[in-house]
């Protein structure tokens, strides 16, 4: 039996909660460690169903073994229904070019939630105590962090649920003790090159000479954080929904809402943060908008948020590079090349060069030479606009002089024949293909931007 007033603790926590319900089945993350080995003796006193999952990562040779050898062995004792899975954790973390803690912890996750699919399990369940999130918070304040990161861990978050929130580490190793529970320690844990290892060892020890009950301190100012962090959300998304726009595809806003002296920089990292922005970026961001430097852009790993003197402008990067097409026959014929639709003709009636848009133009034909290129923008490229009686233009100047956002440069087609640039979508038809009195055969190109 457990020592009842830790247990009682978890129980109320529980109810309080509504964590867990005993007509449901649970998958528990088990390493092997002190922590999640007690909460296996917790669901078997509680008699509430679970089955258990295991990862090795292969991270301390024959320790690793040894870890799941233990939490194999208890599961066939009580009769419980066992899942593992093995990684080659260093390797995953050099070809992702992250950490080997995040690899752990990604591939971990990735893993608990295909079970917990596969096998409908209600939730998956962790070990975590108050002195992982107390880590947790520190770890996050001392990085920069938006006000989820001072909340740290959520008692149920989807579909994780983490009951033992409500004890620390000292409770844990009483009940260790009490119910002389076999587990594996983690030599790892001891070394404090992981960040976490040296807020464990060095920073929290400190602290607790100021507040000896610091993890139950900060597990009760996480309640706090939390609650306000509910009403901060709301407030941010009510005011997100006012000021953003999104037209074909790009999401765009105001640079004067985010200039708000008391907030603009919350709404600017709450918006940013959600498509991967980073904390360490903002400083640059904010500085872009408040000086309106037209023209800066920004990456995150999955999108591009470039600036103008009046708006900012998100679009997602294209998951896959642009890839040039040749066109070898330009009689009628009909393309669609990202989301655009091109279309060619041969004609032998005379027509202007040119409609107001640029989007539709005519050429010499005999001029053209095959196959013609389609791509989009580089750098150093220039071509001999209309009109300008062969005087040789960089298409960044052109962009520059029609104030072409950053975000269509390289959305914006560029037509090649001969290594020569005769077409820029939008923007101009080069000299050197313009109509004559000689002209017998008119080459008409039109490029249409079709709804998403």
């Amino acid at each position: 039996m457990m020592p009842s007033k830790i247990t009682q603790k978890v129980d109320h926590y529980i109810a309080e909660k509504k964590l867990l319900h005993p007509k449901k089945t649970y998958l528990l993350a088990i390493s092997g460690g002190l922590d999640s080995m007690i909460l296996c003796h917790y669901f078997l006193e509680k008699k509430l169903s679970f089955a258990i999952a295991h990862c090795n990562f292969n991270l301390r040779g024959s320790e690793s073994q040894q870890d799941e050898a233990l939490v194999r062995d208890f599961a066939e004792k009580h009769h419980i229904k066992f899942h593992r899975i093995t990684f080659q954790t260093t390797e995953f973390a050099e070809a992702e070019g992250i950490s080997i803690q995040m690899a752990a912890r990604q591939l971990r996750y990735q893993f608990l939630e295909a079970e917990r699919k596969k096998y409908f399990f209600e939730a998956i369940v962790t070990a975590h105590h108050s002195n992982d999130n107390l880590e947790t918070i520190l770890l996050n304040f001392s990085k920069g962090t938006g006000i989820s990161g001072l909340r740290g861990m959520h008692a149920k978050s989807k579909e994780l649920i983490r009951p033992f929130l409500c004890i620390n580490r000292a409770e844990i190793t009483a009940l260790g003790k009490s119910l002389n529970v076999e587990y594996r320690e983690d030599s790892s844990n001891a070394s404090d090159k992981y960040q976490r290892n040296f807020i464990r060892h060095q920073v929290v020890p400190l602290l607790e000479q100021i507040n000896p009950q610091l993890s139950q301190g900060i597990t009760q100012q996480s309640e706090y954080v939390a609650a306000a962090e509910y009403i901060y959300k709301a407030f941010i998304q009510k005011k997100l929904h006012r000021i953003i726009q999104i037209e074909n595809n790009i999401t765009k806003a105001p640079i004067r809402a985010f200039q708000h002296q008391v907030y603009g920089k919350n709404l600017l990292f709450e918006w940013l943060s959600n498509v991967g922005f980073q904390s360490n970026q903002m400083p640059d961001i904010v500085h872009a908008i408040h000086i309106k430097q037209s023209g800066k852009i920004f990456l995150s790993t999955t999108h591009q948020l470039s600036c103008d003197r009046t708006f900012m402008y998100l679009i997602q990067k294209e998951d896959n590079a642009f890839i040039p097409l040749s066109v070898e026959d330009l009689r009628e014929q009909e393309l669609i090349i990202q989301n655009k639709k091109i279309t060619f003709s041969i004609q032998q009636t005379p027509a202007k060069s040119f409609d107001e848009t640029n989007q539709t133009v005519y050429l010499d034909a005999d001029k053209i030479t095959l196959p013609l290129l389609i791509r989009t923008w580089n750098q150093g490229d220039y071509m001999y606009p209309l009109g300008m009686k062969m005087k040789k233009k960089k298409l960044s100047d052109l962009f520059s002089n029609q104030k072409v956002p950053n975000h269509q440069k390289q959305s914006l087609l560029v037509f090649e024949s001969g290594k020569k640039i005769i077409f820029v979508e939008g923007i101009h038809l080069d000299e050197r293909s313009k109509l004559t009195e000689k002209t017998n055969n008119y080459l008409k190109i039109s490029v249409t931007n079709l709804a998403k």
